[in-house]
């Protein structure tokens, strides 16, 4: 569970995984259905996959649908199931401490070894020790989880602020609507994102050019060759 913590943040700063764990939490799905969902070529869809199921998030397994070939679905890992499960109260409660949360300055320090070494220590304890440990050591890590939780929050509302400063500025500027909506997009993305973003565009513009080639010399009988 630990090493999931380590790579929460990692995951939760960029959207395209954040939002295929959102699709994952509510059924499984498989590459294309992601890819069509999402809006994200399949190659790039592929590869946030491979990181997740590589850090532990998803699990794979494959389906055989009578006569077609088998097919690849992805799921949520059984320990990110749980911890969804356990810490579900403490995100519903985000906007509540959103509004408590008015510190201009915060800083948390999580010391992942030190919670990992007590709990491996609890199998040297009795029955009843184990236990009073266990209830002092979740308490703490709810603790540390509340402090997460405020943390993120307000950053989640600095977050929606910068954007809607983006997006005035992006009214003020000389460009189409198309283009605003682009850009306007493009803001909340890594590089990689960026990248397989504007790929994906051009792949589209060019099946679309495709397109009206192939029905231009249909109906004229033009040869574009």
């Amino acid at each position: 569970m630990s090493g999931l913590l380590d790579d929460l943040f990692e995951v939760l700063g960029n959207e395209t995984r954040r939002r295929i764990l959102e699709i994952l939490a509510q059924e499984p799905a498989y590459l294309n259905q992601l890819s069509r969902e999402l809006k994200v070529s399949q190659q790039a869809i592929l590869k946030h996959l491979e990181y997740l199921q590589n850090k532990g998030f998803i699990t794979s397994f494959v389906v055989e649908e009578g006569g077609t070939p088998p097919k690849k679905y992805y799921k949520l890992a059984d320990q990110v199931v749980l911890f969804e499960e356990l810490t579900r109260d403490l995100l519903d409660r985000m906007s509540a401490l959103k509004k408590e949360f008015s510190q201009s300055t915060c800083s948390i320090t999580i010391n992942f070894d030190e919670l990992s070494n007590r709990l491996n220590e609890l199998t040297e304890l009795s029955p009843s020790q184990r236990l009073k440990s266990v209830r002092q050591i979740v308490n703490e890590i709810e603790q540390k989880m509340e402090q997460v939780a405020r943390i993120y929050a307000k950053l989640g509302e600095l977050r929606l602020k910068a954007l809607e400063i983006g997006r005035e500025a992006l009214k003020n500027g000389a460009l189409e609507p198309e283009e605003r909506r682009v850009i306007y997009r493009t803001l909340v993305m890594d590089e990689d994102e960026l990248r397989d973003y504007f790929e994906q565009i051009v792949q589209e513009h060019k099946e679309r050019a495709e397109r009206m080639m192939r029905r231009l010399s249909e109906m004229f009988g033009l040869d574009f060759d």
